[in-house]
């Protein structure tokens, strides 16, 4: 069963008229110690899908591999990303999504990988809907 809500009464103030639906809350006031808590957690699918994109053994890339740990894990200092070019077919998706399932201790990566293989995962809606459920998780 999804995440169930506990119900309880709470103390309100200066309160006006206000609807929720589906398991949602509504508020129209002043709110003393409200706490919200899922029973359970949510999860992101999107793992599954750099999987399938993934290679099973990555060889010959431990030089970007430590570049990108160095980002990951350091200061950043100047530019808060990083940008990878390179010629179709060079392994960018290979290496990225090596990277994906085996980040640095401490990371997690928040990913997307635009390919027109997939119907649906090459747009914008597809980048917003994917990285908004890895960052509820």
């Amino acid at each position: 069963m999804p995440g169930r809500l506990r119900q309880s009464r709470v103390k309100v103030s200066a309160t006006g008229p206000a609807t929720a639906t589906g398991g949602g809350i509504a508020a129209s006031g002043m709110i003393e110690n409200l706490s919200i808590r899922l029973a359970t957690k949510v999860r992101s699918g999107y793992l599954q899908q750099v999987r399938r994109i993934a290679p099973l053994a990555l060889e010959d890339r431990e030089g970007e591999l430590a570049l990108l740990t160095a980002f990951a894990t350091e200061p950043q200092q100047g530019c808060p990303y990083v940008w990878w070019r390179a010629a179709a077919w060079s392994g960018k998706s290979a290496l990225m999504s090596w990277f994906v399932l085996h980040p640095p201790p401490g990371v997690q990566v928040v990913s997307f990988f635009v390919t027109a293989r997939h119907a649906g995962q090459s747009d914008r809606t597809a980048f917003i809907d994917v990285l908004l459920e890895q960052l509820a998780e």
